[in-house]
């Protein structure tokens, strides 16, 4: 009897050391998968959050939460993902996350949360913003482009074969010399910064020599009739319509995500010359807008106006000079002239002085045309890039998202919204 109970108990004792045995050796597999894991995934989780950038791609990746990556590679792309992992918020809760250069502390515990997140401002025309993982402070964005131009501060850089293995072969970056177009020999674009107090100002520019036989300049408008409610066009088409070889966007206007633009969407204001039609879109305005104009003749020679309605009337202006109107655009602050900066006493509202966006820009000297967008810019800081430029003469333009540079049959910068009005060069036609 003893006998037996003592077999019993070694027996028992078996079944449980075995038991113990199985679970330790479960628990052992277990932690080499996870160690698998986190080997194999380490590098993009530390991306958490994140966007990755490589020097020359033509969008960013984000990885969201759950190690998903997100290619977005156009402007396209970036409204699928806008729609599919932005995260509306109210203004109230939007306050209380500080923006980037801001000390206060807002509600730290909202700020945790929402890292890594793009926020949308449910009640400000669904502006979009983006919580840095590690400053948990709030970034505007207002298009793909203008996230890429930021890449460094809201993106991690990456070398051309890691950004190929999260955002594949079509991300690829773009090789020089392997556009299928040529440029006009005189025609130059490429990006440079000022610094302004203790910011830098990144800007973008195509720069135009004069003296290119041929050279065409033209002002866009979509429609050839005074409009309230008016037609827009992409940038791209507007470059179509002159067989020309780039663009940039034209003047303010009323956009049809604006509420306060229902009843007059894609309107402006300023005086504007369609060059194809001849149609002088809000002519009456020449005579007392306060703001300028510049005029063309067939040779590209500016006419430059501080008022509009120095200029009065096209038919004063030929009666003037003896020249036929073939371009002219119109739009303010004036920030150049003669040479000299002149803004700051110029009629701004305190958006255009303080608020920091895409800021485009049209000037000249005696040699060269320059279109330019400015990106984390104030109208006065525009006037800066103008000034480092040497341009004699600089107006202007919308910006925003609103924003678009086109060349050689690509967007540097855009498209963003659809255009009623814009800049375009060609040569020969």
């Amino acid at each position: 009897m003893v006998s037996d109970c003592i077999l019993l108990l070694k027996a028992l004792v078996l079944k449980e050391i075995i038991a113990l045995l199985m679970t330790i050796m479960k628990y052992f597999l277990s932690i080499l998968f996870l160690l698998f894991l986190m080997a194999s995934g380490a590098e993009a989780a530390s991306y958490f959050g994140r966007f990755i950038s490589s020097p020359g791609a033509k969008g960013v990746v984000y990885f969201d939460a759950k190690n998903q990556a997100y290619p977005i590679l156009s402007e396209k792309n970036w409204k699928d993902w806008v729609a599919k992992v932005g995260l509306g918020i109210k203004n109230r809760d939007l306050s209380d996350i500080p923006t980037s250069g801001e000390t206060r502390a807002g509600k730290m515990a909202l700020r945790k949360k929402m890292a890594g997140r793009l926020l949308i401002a449910v009640e400000d025309k669904g502006k979009l913003w983006y919580v840095g993982p590690k400053s948990l402070k709030k970034y505007r964005i207002e298009s793909l482009s203008d996230l890429i131009r930021q890449s460094g501060t809201l993106s991690v850089s990456v070398n051309a074969s890691e950004w190929k293995k999260w955002a594949g072969d079509s991300a690829a970056t773009k090789k020089e010399g392997d556009s299928s177009s040529k440029l006009p020999t005189g025609v130059s674009f490429y990006e440079k910064s000022i610094k302004v107090g203790e910011r830098t100002v990144p800007f973008s520019v195509v720069e135009i020599s004069r003296a290119i036989p041929g050279l065409k300049l033209y002002s866009s408008t979509a429609d050839s009739v005074d409009c309230e409610n008016c037609s827009a066009i992409p940038l791209a088409d507007h470059v179509k319509l002159f067989a020309g070889f780039m663009g940039i966007h034209g003047a303010y206007f009323c956009p049809p995500d604006y509420g306060d633009c229902k009843n007059k969407v894609n309107s402006y204001f300023w005086p504007f010359y369609n060059s194809k039609t001849g149609f002088w879109s809000n002519r009456e305005r020449l005579k007392w807008t306060e703001g300028p104009v510049i005029v063309f003749d067939a040779a590209n020679t500016p006419y430059f106006f501080y008022r509009t309605k120095e200029m009065y009337t096209p038919e004063k202006f030929k009666e003037k000079f003896g020249k036929e109107i073939t371009a002219a655009i119109s739009n303010g602050p004036v920030l150049v002239m003669n040479g000299t900066r002149v803004v700051e006493g110029e009629p701004m509202d305190a958006k255009q002085k303080e608020t920091r966006s895409s800021r485009g820009g049209f000037g000249y000297d005696a040699d060269h045309f320059y279109l330019v967008i400015a990106t984390n810019a104030t109208v006065p800081d525009l006037a800066g890039v103008f000034a480092s430029l040497s341009a004699t003469t600089a107006i202007n333009l919308d910006g925003g998202a609103s924003s678009a540079l086109y060349l050689e049959g690509q967007y540097k910068m855009g498209p963003g919204r659809k255009l009623p009005t814009a800049v375009v060069f060609g040569v020969g036609n």
